[in-house]
């Protein structure tokens, strides 16, 4: 509660779905608090913005409110990644058709890695 600098209601209905979508401040300042990677977090976050009919003016916005980066990946992370990408997108297009899907599918799953 202290690190995020939100009370333990607001994070309860964070982790809980509850009430409106949160901001990307909130949950970047969860993850942060949580030492969760910021680049992944924030591309899920993203992607269930839309899904809950989020605008993309709405999302960028609340993206820029947050003066962050995001920090590089681990090294074996990128290695692994480095080295199975172009396998797991050929993959995937086989089943989705589409080589925009298919890097979308690859990077979300990574994301979630």
């Amino acid at each position: 509660m202290e690190r995020s600098g939100y009370s333990k209601t607001r994070i309860s209905e964070l982790l809980r779905g509850n009430g409106n979508y949160p901001l990307w401040e909130m949950t970047f300042s969860v993850t942060r608090a949580l030492g969760l990677p910021t680049q992944p977090m924030r591309r899920l976050w993203t992607a269930a913005a839309r899904e809950a009919h989020k605008d993309d003016g709405w999302i960028h916005r609340s993206i820029r409110q947050v003066a962050h980066a995001g920090e590089e990946p681990p090294l074996p992370y990128q290695a692994f990644t480095g080295a199975v990408q172009d396998a797991y997108t050929d993959y995937a297009r086989a089943f989705l058709l589409t080589d925009r899907r298919a890097r979308w599918v690859v990077s979300e799953t990574f994301d979630i890695l």
